[in-house]
């Protein structure tokens, strides 16, 4: 196996979390790659995404918007977390050190809506 953070990494995963007595009916991916693996692998093993299981990535890479089944992300703000890191930099210590970037979930075609009770 490749880097954890690896397409053939994600492809590992999900065969590994699909062979599970109880398999999840939806997985996170630790970023974009590992989600477009278990998305491969989900393919293969002829389950649905998301009818039979639900698929986020992580960092909203360009590819994943244009995939068959555009895939469900989250978005994170690195400009954000950029322009905090050097204002950190240039104020010094007795400046204080929590930043805080918040991320954003770009919901897509690879995540199930969630059911309405009855």
């Amino acid at each position: 196996m490749g880097s954890s953070f690896s397409i053939d990494a994600g492809v590992e995963a999900a065969e590994a979390l699909m062979r599970l007595p109880e398999p999840p009916s939806a997985i996170f991916a630790v970023n974009d790659n590992t989600a477009i693996g278990a998305m491969s692998a989900l393919r293969r093993l002829d389950l649905a995404i998301p009818g039979d299981v639900s698929l986020v990535g992580y960092n909203d890479i360009p590819i994943v918007s244009r995939l068959g089944t555009p895939m469900t992300t989250v978005r994170v703000p690195f400009d954000q977390i950029a322009v905090a890191a050097l204002d950190l930099l240039n104020r010094g210590p007795d400046q204080g050190r929590i930043r805080v970037a918040t991320p954003t979930l770009i919901p897509r075609r690879s995540t199930a809506s969630p059911k309405r009770p009855e």
